[in-house]
């Protein structure tokens, strides 16, 4: 069922396990009948009573509804990333406990930070127009306290000053403490 050059990768795969005592992992499309099926092969190797490796084992299994899913959901993401290019609003989840925002790439856009920024509350308010700081922060503390978080700020990017309108939703637990924030900013 193997194309000659899948062939030839899991024998220098195999041999490679032989020669380093590690082993590896490696996932196979395959088409018997035209009709793609994924698979994962799992090599380790084979040792003798004094530990010395005698060879290879090896399993098979087939993992196409894993791959499958995997696909959908990566075409998901790039059309959720376009819509949200076209439409100009960007989305992002705050982590209220461990201080961590993760933003979408349109996000990043809109407020003009690099989008290998680590965020962070602080990152986030030192993105706000310094006039409207003191505003989004209020606004921001009263949303923890159960008050709707639907607000315009001002930001700066590359000097030019842009208006963001920012939406919330807050996640609360059992005792009314928040734990996650969804967000778009438009």
């Amino acid at each position: 069922l193997l194309p000659p050059n899948e062939a030839a990768r899991l024998t220098q795969i195999k041999q490679g396990v032989i020669e380093t005592g590690v082993g590896r992992r490696v996932e196979l499309p395959l088409s018997p009948g035209g009709r793609t099926r994924w698979y994962e092969a799992v090599y380790a190797p084979s040792r003798d009573d004094q530990g010395d490796i005698v060879g290879v084992v090896s399993y098979t299994r087939e993992i196409t509804n894993r791959k499958l899913a995997e696909i959908a959901l990566r075409r998901s993401q790039r059309d959720m990333a376009r819509a949200q290019e076209v439409g100009q609003i960007g989305s992002w989840r705050f982590d209220v406990a461990r201080n961590i925002l993760t933003w979408s790439d349109e996000t990043y856009r809109i407020f003009g930070i690099p989008l290998t920024t680590e965020l962070t509350y602080e990152a986030f308010l030192s993105a706000v127009h310094p006039d409207d700081r003191a505003y989004v922060d209020i606004q921001w503390y009263a949303a923890l306290r159960g008050e709707p978080y639907d607000i315009e700020h001002r930001v700066v990017v590359d000097g030019e000053v842009r208006w963001v309108r920012e939406k919330a939703f807050l996640e609360v637990d059992e005792l009314g403490h928040v734990l996650t924030a969804y967000c778009i900013a438009q």
